[in-house]
């Protein structure tokens, strides 16, 4: 793959002694193996499929948290939601929230977020009615933004990454889908270009991001 080629040059031709990277998850497990085999260390800042860290590579560091903490994240915030811990909003009814209709693009990172979202929803008490794998970069995505419509689930979530984040938003605004919560899962729903394109049409279209307290103890804001 590309991620495997590209660490292939740096490290043969650039004689580089280590390696800092990827975004996508799937270009990070490829391009960490030839760090491995190299024994050169390969330090991780962005993917987050949570099973990069669980294949006993002895000179992979990954220095973010993974989807498994990121999908608690969520489901502490829907919990919190239904039990009015959300600052000026009221107690939302548990039945309005409790099923879900998932979008995550077929690949590592993807699937690990499906899954880690499978797994809490049912540890939590949450029903998933359309559980979807789509193509990476879709140059269509109207079926499966009506089999979520069609599902009638109360939340819909996303993992995927920019031109997939843009082009869902696009489809349902088009369909005039109405779910009580709209959720992406960091990638494309937080870069800049997201909101450049689509403007006002993402208020409303909940995320999240990493942020550290320590920030503060450095500029208090």
């Amino acid at each position: 793959g590309w991620g495997s080629d590209q660490a292939k040059r740096l490290i043969e031709d650039e004689k580089v002694i280590g390696l800092l990277g990827a975004y996508q998850s799937a270009v990070t497990k490829t391009a960490s193996v030839e760090a491995e085999r190299a024994g050169i260390p390969f330090i991780n800042p962005d993917s987050t499929s949570p099973d990069l860290s669980k294949r006993g590579l002895k000179w992979f560091w990954r220095v973010t948290p993974h989807e498994t903490w990121f999908t608690a994240d969520l489901f502490d915030f829907l919990d919190g939601l239904t039990k009015g811990k959300a600052p000026g909003i009221k107690a939302v009814p548990k039945e309005e929230i409790n099923t879900l209709a998932v979008a995550a693009e077929n690949t590592e990172w993807g699937a690990a977020a499906l899954r880690e979202i499978g797994k809490f929803a049912a540890e939590r008490g949450y029903i998933i009615l359309e559980a979807i794998k789509y193509p990476h970069k879709a140059a269509d995505l109207t079926s499966e933004t009506r089999k979520m419509i069609a599902s009638k689930a109360g939340c819909f979530l996303f993992a995927a990454y920019l031109a997939d984040s843009v082009l869902f938003v696009k489809t349902m605004k088009e369909m005039k889908a109405t779910p009580r919560l709209i959720w992406g899962q960091n990638a494309g729903f937080v870069e800049a270009d997201f909101y450049k394109t689509l403007g006002a049409d993402v208020n409303g279209i909940v995320t999240r991001d990493l942020f550290s307290p320590e920030l503060g103890k450095v500029k208090p804001v």
